[in-house]
């Protein structure tokens, strides 16, 4: 497991309530929602988001790192009219393959 996310590569991130599969290299992420209510330190509830489940144009990931939510900035609609996501805290980084 890894305290952050690398610069290239591959990704698994696991927050209080999604799983997201991020391809540094190819930039691209999938946010793969969990199923249920999770009892994490905020109570968050799982909310479902537009392209759930479906890979969506990475720009940048401003900060991935345990203990602390995740930043993205995502290119939602393909215009170049950017969107900022901001995740719930961050449980678990690790290389996919």
């Amino acid at each position: 497991m890894f305290a952050r996310i690398g610069t290239a590569g591959r990704w698994r991130v696991r927050t209080e309530t999604a799983v997201y599969d991020i391809d540094l290299d190819a930039a691209w992420i999938c946010r793969h929602p969990a199923n249920e209510q999770r009892g994490g330190a905020h109570d968050a509830r799982v909310a479902a988001l537009r392209l759930d489940d479906t890979p969506i144009p990475l720009v940048t990931v401003h900060q991935c790192q345990l203990g602390a939510p995740m930043i993205l900035v995502l290119d939602l609609r393909g215009d170049g009219i950017l969107t900022v996501r901001l995740s719930t805290e961050v449980l678990t980084i690790e290389r996919a393959r």
